[in-house]
């Protein structure tokens, strides 16, 4: 998830150190997975195919070009 990311990037550490002692880490930590949560409440799965599935009836595979 992209979003986690730029949380990361936003709220992150900012030198290598031992995470779970840093308070930028946990903070991002935080952050995160209440974004996790509202997505996964909002959408109800953070899997694409659970997710397609529900907005389209079935999952696509794009692997496959017929599914592009």
């Amino acid at each position: 998830m992209s979003a986690i990311m730029a949380i990361g990037l936003a709220y992150g550490r900012e030198k290598l150190e031992v995470s779970t002692s840093s308070i930028n880490y946990q903070k991002a930590m935080k952050i995160a997975i209440k974004l996790y949560q509202k997505f996964e409440e909002e959408f109800g799965s953070t899997k694409c195919r659970d997710i397609q599935r529900t907005l389209f009836g079935r999952s696509f595979n794009l692997n496959n070009p017929k599914d592009i």
